[in-house]
């Protein structure tokens, strides 16, 4: 089943694939791919934010009355750290507004984390009994890129709403994925000079 995900990991970091977690050829940010529980426990499972131990209690901690406002919490996470983002990748500086909201998300996992050991590195973890440890544990990958990453590298696909961070040499990285959008922008350019 997490299959249907091959390909679409395409970030760099953890985070920009969360970001990422939008299906669009065209900026529109209109269809989720975790729009609903089902589907976000199948890209959780996919993507490399939770840990192990902790993608096993996402049928079992979290109650399925919670679900809804859950996903509501992660849906507002994505999207204004995509705006934070974009704001960023285009040289813009981003607004107060979704900078602080950013900032206070991150703010409230580590003060409800604690500083742990995965995959041999110390970091911030929420503890699984948390009620939020699912928003928390996303703010902190949002954390991760921020404080590890040079964001000049950090580009935003030329065709859809897309994160990469480009560490290529030359003139870079216009697409997401060439397969993807490349290929779509290089025929909608060609169907373009033959109308003309």
């Amino acid at each position: 089943m997490e299959d249907v995900y091959i390909g679409t990991f395409v970030g760099g970091h953890p985070a920009l694939d969360f970001v990422n977690s939008i299906s669009d050829s065209n900026k529109s940010r209109e269809k989720s791919r975790i729009g609903d529980w089902d589907q976000f426990k199948l890209w959780a499972r996919a993507a490399n934010i939770f840990p192990e131990e902790y993608l096993k209690q996402l049928d079992t901690v979290t109650r399925p009355s919670n679900h809804s406002s859950i996903l509501d919490g992660v849906h507002q996470l994505r999207e204004v750290t995509y705006r934070m983002l974009s704001s960023i990748a285009s040289g813009e500086t981003p607004s107060k507004e979704h900078q602080a909201f950013v900032e206070a998300q991150i703010k409230t996992a580590i003060s409800n984390g604690v500083l742990g050991h995965r995959d041999r590195l110390h970091q911030w973890t929420i503890a699984i009994d948390h009620p939020d440890w699912v928003i928390g544990t996303l703010a902190l990958s949002i954390e991760s890129l921020i404080r590890s990453q040079d964001f000049r590298k950090l580009r935003e696909c030329g065709r859809c709403s897309w994160f990469f961070l480009d560490t290529g040499r030359g003139r870079g990285r216009k697409w997401c994925d060439m397969r993807k959008c490349g290929n779509r922008s290089k025929s909608q350019s060609f169907r373009d000079r033959q109308k003309s």
